[in-house]
């Protein structure tokens, strides 16, 4: 069996899923720079360090993790709007793009803060989830004439006549 490479539609897919885990990736640093009084890059920044340079280290790792939220969002923008180029439809971009972050955004809230989700938090978010795939499912394709075409070519053809 050879290797083969992915095809437009799954390396759109994979950006979009890269572009979700960006935004919550920038999501965490933004956490870490601006929660009130630093306490967690304090508290693990003094843990590392034993002497005095502690808080002027945490005070610096807090002002890097706010320049690093910047490269986050350029990335994740970029990485996006490759997906929406590549991927079927849109739809399917905006779909994995949201839920990846949704999620990734509880499970790094979980392990990095210890936040808790309630299952009422977790019935919401699968809901969610449900709706995007819902509207996944009803954006792959009308049938018109007999071929599936993608919505957004169904729309063209639509304005065209």
């Amino acid at each position: 069996d050879s290797i083969r490479a992915p095809g437009p539609g799954m390396l759109g897919f994979s950006l979009a899923v890269l572009a979700g885990l960006m935004a919550a990736m920038a999501s965490v640093l933004s956490k870490l720079a601006l929660e009130e009084g630093g306490k967690t890059v304090q508290t693990f920044m003094c843990g590392v360090i034993t002497n005095e340079s502690c808080s002027m280290v945490a005070l610096l790792v807090r002002v890097c993790c706010f320049l690093l939220v910047f490269l986050c969002n350029a990335v994740m923008w970029s990485t996006f709007t490759k997906a929406l180029n590549r991927c079927s439809s849109t739809i399917e971009a905006t779909a994995t793009n949201t839920s990846t972050n949704f999620f990734a955004t509880a499970v790094f809230g979980k392990a990095l803060f210890g936040e808790t989700l309630s299952l009422e938090w977790w019935m919401g978010s699968l809901l969610i989830l449900f709706g995007l795939l819902c509207i996944h499912h009803g954006a792959r394709g009308s049938v018109t004439n007999g071929n599936t075409k993608s919505q957004d070519e169904a729309t063209d053809e639509r304005k065209n006549q």
